[in-house]
């Protein structure tokens, strides 16, 4: 029993030099920082946002991601820390291993393999999402008629083929080598970059600032908040996923990605519509841009934490940092700001758009373009969406 009990607990010695390594230490503070954003911003934005605007938080899911941002930060700079005291490849799995023993290196180890797991299937169900809403909802419609749908609230209306497929097809294609997968990720990502940027530019032209502003009819709560307080930790709980990604830094085309979220956020604000966030929503009695009250808000902002997953992997670039111990944690904190107030003018430029209960949960940003008559960049914002988050299940 003692020796099963060591062994469970045994604990990985650290190097006497920690900054020895076989690796070739070369990368600067701007380089961990680029690498974190580009890989963090992608799939995220386009799978949340849509749901949580319309079911949790409404427009004041910018303060949903605001918080899920500043609780990712917090334990970002935790693994920051480590990364600066052990500069190792390996992240948690590492850390747990020198630290408390092998038992909870392996049980972390594993964890962390089952977020991937759920992220990519998440990923691939709004990759089909966009998809369907390129065809006019066709693979949706042919679904319901031709096979069944689902009743019940924990399980999507149809059986999704496509995102099967897309999982199928990827998991295919990243075996054939990482040249090729990193070739094919480094297109796509400069393809997503160009689309967010577009919906920030282009979308804003659209704003109708009374979409957050007075109370939500149905809630009784600020239009900005319909949710409430709820729905927005609940949004930032959801938002947290949008971040997951750190961990695939290696990945040489990653930061590429804010490209098209910056097109997003400054072409969307030309559509901008204040009225949307002021006065009071009639369904909820809230206040338009806190439809759901705070409430809502805190739902929103619980989900949102969903979209930071993966922040881990900025600490695992420590390895090949120049300077780890000042790199690693001033990069941790850059980069996460930069992520953050990239996902906030996102959903503003979204929910300057149009009103957050007709936003499109699966399609949110294209829908929403199309809905001001700019049918050009719907495709064009299907196309950035598609291939961000084709990256992010390459990565």
């Amino acid at each position: 029993m003692g020796l099963l009990r060591e062994r469970f607990f045994r604990l990985k010695s650290a190097d006497a030099d920690p900054l020895e390594t076989r690796l070739r230490r070369c990368l600067t503070t701007t380089d961990i920082t680029l690498l974190g954003v580009g890989h963090m911003i992608g799939a995220g934005i386009y799978v949340l946002t849509g749901s949580v605007v319309r079911n949790s938080a409404g427009p004041s899911i910018v303060i949903s991601f605001a918080l899920a941002g500043i609780a990712s930060l917090l334990s970002a700079l935790c693994y920051a820390e480590f990364g600066a005291r052990f500069p190792k490849a390996g992240s948690a799995y590492t850390y747990a291993y020198i630290g408390v023993g092998e038992l909870w290196a392996f049980i972390i180890g594993w964890n962390i393999i089952l977020e991937h797991m759920l992220g990519a299937a998440a990923v691939a169900r709004s990759w089909s999402g966009y998809l369907d809403s390129l065809l006019g909802n066709a693979m949706k419609n042919s679904t319901f008629i031709n096979m069944a749908h689902f009743d019940a609230s924990f399980f999507a209306d149809y059986p999704d083929l496509i995102a099967f497929a897309v999982v199928v097809a990827v998991a295919i294609f990243v075996a054939l080598g990482s040249k090729t997968s990193t070739n094919f990720n480094s297109i796509f990502t400069l393809i997503n970059m160009l689309v967010i940027m577009f919906v920030v530019v282009y979308g804003f032209t659209f704003a109708d600032f009374s979409l957050w502003s007075g109370t939500d009819e149905e809630t009784g709560h600020a239009r900005f908040m319909p949710f409430g307080l709820n729905g927005l930790m609940t949004g930032a709980a959801s938002c947290f996923f949008a971040y997951i990604g750190f961990d695939g830094l290696a990945t040489a085309g990653e930061e590429a990605s804010g490209t098209v979220i910056m097109f997003v956020v400054v072409y969307g604000f030309t559509f901008a519509d204040f009225s949307l966030w002021s006065g009071t929503d009639e369904e909820t009695g809230h206040a338009r841009f806190m439809p759901f009250g705070l409430n809502g808000l805190m739902t929103g902002a619980a989900s949102c934490f969903f979209a930071y997953i993966g922040f881990d992997g900025l600490a695992t670039a420590g390895e090949e940092a120049s300077d780890p111990s000042r790199a690693i944690p001033l990069a941790t904190f850059i980069s996460m700001s930069i992520v953050t107030a990239a996902y906030i003018l996102m959903s503003a430029a979204l929910t300057l758009m149009v009103p957050f209960r007709e936003v499109n949960p699966t399609a949110a940003f294209s829908d929403a373009f199309a809905s001001r008559g700019a049918e050009w960049a719907k495709y064009l914002v299907s196309v950035g969406a598609l291939s961000g988050m084709t990256t992010s299940l390459v990565s």
